[in-house]
């Protein structure tokens, strides 16, 4: 037996008595539910050229959303064409109100304060902001090809959700 082989077997007798992963596993089977009791109200995105030629143009975007689910997701995605981008979730104290909040420079055309999440869990009827965070380089996954053009994805208890969306154009802004 040489050396290569040796750490294999070592690799693989290891994920058995620890109850991880090997290597050498077989792949599990990625299973994509539709979401149908994720509702929201706002969708928009807007577009912000910094003024100079040479620096490509910002495109954000923004959902407002109930959360009608009995359970809390573990991790937020958002898929917009080709970009995948993780997603910040705060969860909305009030919204509406009189007395416009500016929410980390996100944009709407709505009023609220929010705060994140932590370690709170989300709770069925919650109202929360997503904002897909810009300019990372987040994995994609293997299932990119079978979702909608834009969604947003979470992931429970071995099952991806999804949910299509349909954005508003907000005015761009241009700056000098």
């Amino acid at each position: 037996m040489n050396f290569s082989n040796s750490i294999a077997t070592l690799s693989l007798l290891l994920s058995f008595t620890i109850g991880k992963e090997s290597i050498y596993a077989a792949p599990k089977k990625i299973v994509l539910k539709k979401d149908t009791q994720l509702l929201v109200f706002e969708a928009n995105t807007q577009t912000t050229f910094q003024g100079r030629k040479e620096t490509n143009p910002m495109q954000e975007f923004l959902i407002l959303a109930k959360w009608q689910q009995r359970f809390t997701a573990d991790e937020f995605y958002f898929k917009y064409n080709t970009i995948w981008r993780v997603v910040r979730v705060r969860k909305i104290n009030h919204y509406n109100n009189p007395t416009a909040n500016t929410n980390d420079a996100v944009f709407s055309t709505s009023h609220y304060s929010a705060q994140l999440l932590g370690s709170d869990p989300l709770i069925q009827n919650d109202s929360l902001e997503f904002y897909p965070m810009p300019n990372g380089r987040y994995k994609i996954p293997s299932f990119f090809k079978q979702l909608p053009n834009q969604c947003i994805v979470y992931f429970h208890k071995n099952t991806w959700y999804y949910k299509s969306l349909s954005f508003k154009q907000l005015q761009p802004i241009i700056n000098p």
